[in-house]
């Protein structure tokens, strides 16, 4: 359950920042404009993929937890 509904907002979010991109790359801007939405959108994609990569890890750790529980018990 948790592996769908990670995919699924995996999936919204590289949706939302290719979207993002396509209309960067063909709005008709001068050259500081376009930098400025281009270091903006590549802020996005780090601040977004730095979250998918912590939720993934906790996940992965509660998994590894569970594991760990299970055999000792």
């Amino acid at each position: 359950m948790i592996g769908r509904i990670f995919n699924f907002l995996v999936g919204f979010t590289c949706g939302f920042l290719m979207s993002g991109g396509a209309v960067l790359l063909t709005t008709p801007d001068n050259g500081e404009e376009f930098q400025r939405k281009a270091r903006a959108l590549f802020e996005l994609i780090s601040v977004e993929w730095q979250q998918a990569y912590n939720e993934r890890r906790m996940e992965l750790e509660e998994q590894l937890v569970d594991l760990r529980r299970g055999l000792t018990k």
